[in-house]
């Protein structure tokens, strides 16, 4: 995937919403000092009272796991998020959260979160994967995997943060919402993964946050974390058939997909979200 134009596997997706790139400084093609970038926001919203329960006594949850900020940050103090299509950036140190949980809900995430923080820092493709465009993995817990996507997307959707704004889960939400606690998983829609290869950053190196768009004249919301990219259906029409492995609904043990290999036009958006990281808000670009 790529900012605003990604594919998964073989099939493009045309991004309609602002993807925002979490990436680790130190390998950002940046050009100038850290001071020329402004920060733009601090890194956690308003406190809400939770919107499951109503209680006011609310945590801090991470709308992607802060494992994976950590793991991101490298040997750095933090990292930055911005968007190709705006200036400025945001520097955190673990992601980015908002309040609108209460503890106990909070919790209810974590086992099934806990999983699939394993499974996706785990997950690596051998070479002739990579050669083949194509992996499969057997022994897999896919009813966790896909607790874990519906509680990113619920979360952006609920979220106050800019980087969730254009997260909208339509009709969906209420299924989104109770599979993240722990309804039954045939209410979710269909989740489909892919791998992403490229051999210029480390796979814990960037994340891009949820984007809705086009697949397969399907509309889908992407995210990606780790070289792993997350798509999930929120329309009623039907996949193509050949993808069917790759749905982890329809699998409920293992996995089979397609490996996505980035080319110019991924790196180019990359690029793009860099710029406008080190361009102050209404100031000119800075070239890289």
């Amino acid at each position: 995937m790529a900012p605003g134009d990604t594919t998964v596997g073989s099939r493009p997706i045309a991004c309609n919403t602002l993807t925002y790139v979490f990436a680790r400084i130190g390998l950002l093609p940046l050009t100038g000092a850290l001071a020329r970038a402004p920060q733009l926001t601090h890194h956690f919203g308003m406190p809400r009272p939770c919107v499951i329960c109503g209680s006011t006594e609310t945590v801090r949850s991470h709308l992607l796991p802060a494992a994976f900020g950590r793991d991101l940050r490298g040997n750095g103090a933090n990292f930055w998020i911005g968007s190709a299509e705006r200036p400025g950036k945001t520097i955190s140190q673990s992601g980015v959260f908002d309040e609108f949980l209460c503890n106990t809900h909070e919790a209810q995430i974590h086992d099934y979160e806990n999983y699939a923080i394993e499974f996706i820092r785990d997950f690596s493709l051998s070479q002739a994967e990579i050669d083949a465009r194509a992996f499969r993995r057997d022994g897999t817990d896919n009813e966790s995997l896909i607790r874990f996507v519906c509680s990113v997307l619920w979360r952006f959707h609920h979220s106050a943060r800019p980087e969730a704004q254009d997260v909208d889960l339509g009709e969906w939400e209420p299924n989104i919402r109770n599979v993240t606690f722990g309804g039954s998983v045939y209410q979710a829609p269909d989740v489909f993964m892919s791998a992403i290869h490229q051999a210029v950053l480390p796979k814990d190196a960037f994340m891009l946050s949820p984007a809705g768009g086009m697949q397969w004249g399907r509309r889908v919301i992407q995210f990606s974390l780790n070289g792993l990219a997350f798509n999930t259906k929120l329309d009623h029409g039907e996949w193509p058939s050949a993808i069917q492995g790759a749905v982890l609904n329809q699998t409920p043990n293992w996995l089979a997909s397609g490996v996505h290999h980035w080319g110019k036009r991924e790196w180019e958006g990359f690029k793009a979200a860099a710029v406008q990281m080190q361009t102050p808000k209404g100031g000119r670009k800075l070239e890289i």
